[in-house]
């Protein structure tokens, strides 16, 4: 494994290469004082694909859509995510729920809900809105699962815009 540093100012960049040829995902940050102490890290590295979740015309208030998110390739247990959602619906705000993946838990997959990883957003934001979660992504997978607050009406089907990026 290599290590490979430079520096921007006060801020040193970090990509590691590793002997079998796989690199970090993404650039590390270390943002140090002037005694040379860490003082902020980051990865801000985006997560798989934007995610999209789309409800139908005349969809019931509280219609959940999920999507399955694969773990990155390289973790922490005290990372954090940041999830940024764009919600283009002028009629419903959406509620999240951030759920881990626990493979062949009691016969079955299960998707049991973080506590304290429920969130809300806005309708019509057109920048969206984003949501800080610490230690999300451990265990076998993860899960987002969006549903409208509000019943659509005949033509107000729409699609969400998911973003998750490690900080």
């Amino acid at each position: 494994m290599a290590l490979n540093w430079a520096w921007l100012g006060n801020l040193k960049q970090v990509v590691v290469d590793f002997v079998d040829g796989r690199k970090a995902p993404g650039v590390a940050l270390v943002i140090e004082d002037a005694a040379g102490n860490p003082v902020a890290r980051g990865a801000n590295k985006k997560v798989g694909t934007d995610l999209t979740f789309t409800w139908a015309n005349s969809a019931a208030a509280n219609t959940e859509v999920s999507n399955d998110i694969a773990l990155p390739d390289t973790w922490q247990p005290d990372a954090r995510y940041l999830i940024i959602v764009r919600n283009p619906s002028a009629v419903t705000a959406l509620t999240g729920k951030i759920k881990l993946k626990a493979t062949s838990l009691g016969g079955a997959d299960r998707y049991p809900r973080l506590k304290g990883g429920d969130f809300s957003v806005s309708a019509n934001v057109p920048e969206g809105e984003a949501v800080l979660v610490e230690g999300w992504m451990l265990g076998d997978g993860a899960r987002l699962t969006l549903s409208n607050d509000t019943a659509l009406g005949a033509a107000d089907g729409f699609s969400a815009t998911v973003r998750i990026i490690q900080v």
